[in-house]
């Protein structure tokens, strides 16, 4: 679309409104704990009016029979209960609580249904008359009934039911059975029963009231989300129907275009003269795109003039005049050699333009024109110009572009009629302006005609091939001339032939591809010939080329990363079965039976899974499939670090140089994998020197802007970067290995030197760090590897010193493991008990929390594998810390897919041991994780 130009086409914007949310048991708990409370509260004060009378009433009836002073005190103790509890409602009503603080406000209240339990309680032991069976009776009722009562009560909050009535009911209990005697005996049983009644009374009281606290909150989120969908439902229907009306007015200003083209076709295709049609179309395009003025300019012989032959608006004077381009419309220029639409927005923009005279004379702001093009060469310009600014729609242009396609066909129909003895001409002029080579070949395959395309793409002018046999011009190979042969052989059989894509030779003996689309045709006095179309094909054959090219690498990029999914899935089971080697060598290692040429044996094979161990790590890491635990570092910390080691792996041929950033090189990345960056990078300089020399090691800070990116072919953003450099001066790269470098299994080492995948698994650990690698190298001159990490300002974290100082001393510690493995999780278990743990095993998910949820014992440490059936490590996890809020969790594993950790990495706070592991590093890792605060 032309710059200025508005779409029509363009989608209107609606607005779409989120969903409401859904509550969920989580969000409804606090609530309806809320609402227990508010019960609680708002049925208290005939509960306590009921204690205080119900206390006054039992002391007037045992005011004779029990210590008056007595009777007093507790008289006076439940009233200054009563008192308390009325402030306490009074207190939470002023304050009115949130949801949140209901827990707190509930423990009041079942402080004070405790006290008010033991009031009862008291008077149901102390303030028994002994040898009077009806005191015993009345006090055994009031008891009950006020159990009764607290039943209905207190049921919504069944621990405030239960301080209250077990602190009441169980000493009135216990003194029946205390008394002897059958009677005595029989109503300890009636009231045990009845209470027993009651509290069952209680519980489904307290289910139901529940039951209704939530289906209440439950209605009114549903309320919620049917009143949220009609107000969605009503932004719809308003935004469609104003789109609707959008739209109706867009299709009913197309269709009155649509009809104005249609009568302009009418009036093209009718026997108007040419004046009279140019005249009627500048009118129905003015009047329907609804501008002031119109007007058809047709170009003079005069290259830089033109004609107002036909317009709508304009001074008498003017018409059929002809004026200077510029004086007309500087960028009329500009629409005769552009096949787009020409606007001029607002001619007050153009202020300082000498030009546009004649619009200025008509007060114009705004134009549109389109070039009309006939046969080879543009016929004029057809025009529409407003008195307001004014911005035209795409759509518009697009009528005025047919508008003038219209008009050009008219011209040339008006042209071939006034001159019908041109019309071979009028052909000839179509076939010179084509940019494909078009031949007109007879039966014989003589050359007839050719048009001057044949001199671009051939190098022949036309003349050049009039006359000549195909056979005698050296225009096909040997292969394409028996082609040639056997398709005009068919043609003139009358056959239907498919186009041919062949070889043709230029002149200066070049072959290019072509495409060739040959008929037979039939002349006016029966005589056939032949019409030949070659059509360049080499920039489409190039095309094809680069599209090959690009599916290639899709491929290959498609390969290296099923190698990826494929080493992350052997990588579990892989390490699964080495952490079940390694353990039981190490335990069979620390046998003292074991000695002599078996222990050497053993040994051997422990180096030997360690070594497996250390190929699944390069194969996940790159893969980018290994779990990094990343933290803040200094790299120059890390560089001198490892310093020493990198001496010795240099051998005395070869000096290392060592260069440290003077400004803070802090990054963010698993320290471990970074030193095996570094190693790698080293090693790689030190085998591309056979010889000896000299490894530089560099360190610094640096910015990266996007033209350095660019430059660089990272796939990073713009930012500050820590630049870590290792270069060599050893036999360099040629163009195609540097390419390769970063490829696994790719290396240019000789057999049984070395797997390929230092460099891949380089790579990995870089991108996967959020960081890019990059190298530069030339054959003799040495390799340079220049890893960026992304800088961090932070500070270093310091290193956790490690809590285990004596394996054997765990004191009674249980530990539950969860791994779907059998032979690790025995192999663990067998570990773990050695080392004095009390061990708890599960194959599953489910069975670990049937475990947690049956085990009495506190159960100090949960380990799990991360990647199980049915159900996850952190799904595990999830679910055991409901169980168990204070559990702490360490997940193992050789491969956890993106269920740990959708980057890679493992979160701060997230215990993890890689499989495969050995015995002292699992104590080790079991004894940090449980040491820890």
């Amino acid at each position: 679309m032309h710059a200025g130009l508005v779409d029509e086409t363009e989608e209107l914007p609606v607005t779409p409104i989120a969903p409401a949310p859904e509550i969920d048991d989580s969000e409804i708990a606090p609530l309806v704990v809320g609402e227990q409370v508010k019960t609680l509260y708002r049925q208290s004060v005939p509960v306590l009016m009921a204690n205080f009378v119900n206390a006054l009433i039992v002391s007037a009836l045992l005011w004779g029979s029990i210590d008056r002073r007595v009777l007093v005190g507790w008289c006076g103790a439940m009233l200054s209960m009563c008192v308390g509890r009325m402030l306490l409602r009074r207190w939470y009503w002023a304050r009115e609580p949130g949801p949140e603080d209901s827990r707190r406000w509930a423990s009041f209240f079942v402080a004070g249904s405790a006290c008010a339990g033991v009031m009862w309680g008291f008077c149901g032991f102390v303030l028994f008359v002994p040898g009077s069976l009806s005191f015993q009776l009345l006090v055994a009722f009031v008891i009950g009934g006020m159990g009764a009562g607290a039943a209905g009560a207190l049921a919504c909050y069944l621990p405030a039911f239960f301080a209250y009535f077990v602190l009441s009911v169980a000493p009135l209990i216990a003194r029946l059975f205390l008394e002897g005697g059958d009677v005595h005996m029989g109503m300890g049983a009636m009231v045990t029963l009845y209470a027993l009644g009651l509290v069952l009374v209680a519980r489904n009281v307290n289910r139901s009231m529940l039951d209704a606290f939530a289906l209440r909150f439950h209605n009114a989120a549903l309320l919620e989300h049917v009143s949220h969908a009609h107000g969605w439902l009503e932004h719809a229907k308003r935004s469609l129907e104003s789109r609707v009306t959008e739209r109706t007015a867009e299709l009913e200003q197309r269709t009155r275009r649509e009809r104005a083209l249609a009568e302009i076709g009418r009036r093209a295709l009718g026997i108007q003269s040419l004046p009279e049609m140019l005249r009627s179309t500048t009118e129905h395009v003015a009047e329907t795109l609804g501008v002031s003025h119109a007007c058809v300019l047709q170009l003079q012989l005069d290259p830089k003039m033109v004609r107002l032959c036909a317009g709508v608006g304009w001074k008498k004077e003017h018409s059929g005049r002809s004026f200077e381009l510029t004086d007309w419309d500087s960028r009329a220029v500009s629409t005769l050699a552009s096949s787009d639409p020409v606007l001029v927005e607002d001619l007050d923009a153009h202020a300082d333009d000498t030009s546009y005279g004649v619009l200025r004379d008509h007060d114009i702001r705004s134009g549109l024109s389109v070039a009309m093009i006939c046969g080879d060469g543009p016929f004029g310009v057809l025009g529409v110009y407003s008195k307001q600014p004014r911005r035209f729609t795409g759509d518009e242009a697009i009528f005025l572009r047919v508008a003038a396609s219209l008009l050009s066909n008219a011209v040339e129909r008006s042209q071939a009629e006034a001159a019908l003895r041109k019309s071979e001409q009028n052909f000839a002029a179509l076939v010179l302006g084509s940019p494909d080579v078009i031949l007109t070949v007879t039966t014989e395959g003589i050359v007839e005609s050719s048009n001057p395309a044949t001199k671009r793409l051939l190098g022949y002018t036309p003349g050049e091939l009039t006359g000549r046999s195909l056979s005698d011009v050296d225009l096909f190979t040997s292969d394409g001339k028996l082609v040639i042969d056997r398709e005009l052989s068919a043609l003139v059989s009358g056959e239907e032939r498919p186009p041919l894509e062949l070889s043709m030779r230029r002149r200066d003996g070049k072959l290019i591809d072509v495409e060739v689309n040959q008929r037979l045709l039939q002349r006016d006095d029966g005589s056939m010939f032949v019409q030949a179309i070659i059509r360049d094909a080499s920039e489409r054959k190039r095309a094809e080329k680069v599209r090959a090219e690009l599916e290639l690498q899709l491929r290959q990029a498609q390969r290296v990363e099923s190698v990826g999914r494929f080493a992350g899935g052997v990588a579990h089971d892989f390490n699964n079965l080495l952490t079940v080697i390694l353990s039981n060598l190490s335990i069979v290692e620390s046998d003292d039976l074991v000695q002599g040429d078996t222990r050497e044996l053993v040994g051997e094979v422990s180096q030997a899974a360690v070594r497996a161990a250390s190929l699944t790590k390069q194969l996940l890491a790159f893969s980018r499939k290994q779990v990094l635990e990343p933290r803040v570092l200094d790299v120059n910390a890390v560089v001198s670090g490892v310093e020493a080691m990198l001496q010795r792996l240099l051998g005395e041929t070869i000096h290392l140089e060592i260069r440290l950033g003077k400004t803070s090189t802090t990054v963010r990345a698993d320290p471990t994998q970074l030193e095996q960056v570094i190693v790698n990078l080293v090693a790689n300089g030190r085998d591309a020197m056979p010889n000896g020399g000299t490894v530089t090691l560099e360190t610094s800070r640096v910015y990266l802007d996007d033209g350095a990116i660019r430059r660089l072919a990272a796939k990073i953003g713009a930012g500050r970067y820590v630049a870590i450099s290792v270069s060599d001066c050893g036999v360099g790269m040629d163009e195609q290995t540097r390419l390769q470098v970063f490829e696994p299994f790719f290396t240019t080492k000789g057999p049984k030197k070395g797997t390929g995948l230092g460099l891949a698994t380089t790579h990995g650990i870089v991108v996967q760090s959020g960081g890019a690698i990059v190298v530069s190298s030339k054959l003799g001159e040495g390799s340079r590897f220049t890893v960026y990490l992304p800088y961090t300002s932070a500070e270093p974290a310091p290193r956790r010193p490690s809590s285990v100082t004596n394996l054997s001393a765990v004191g009674n510690r249980t530990v539950l493991v969860v791994e779907d493995e059998r032979l690790v999780r025995q192999a663990a278990r067998r570990v773990l008990q050695r080392a004095g743990f009390d061990v708890l095993v599960a194959k599953n998910g489910a069975e670990a929390i049937e475990i947690a949820s049956n085990e009495s014992a506190a159960i100090d440490l949960v380990i799990s594998d991360v990647v199980m059936p049915k159900m996850s490590g952190p799904t595990l996890a999830r679910r055991l810390e409901g169980l168990r809020p204070n559990i702490k969790i360490l997940f193992v594993s050789g491969y956890t897919g993106d269920e740990l950790s959708q980057s890679g990495s493992v979160d701060e706070g997230v215990n993890f041991l890689q499989k495969p592991f050995k015995p002292d590093a699992l104590i080790g890792k079991v004894k940090e994780v449980l040491d820890r605060s």
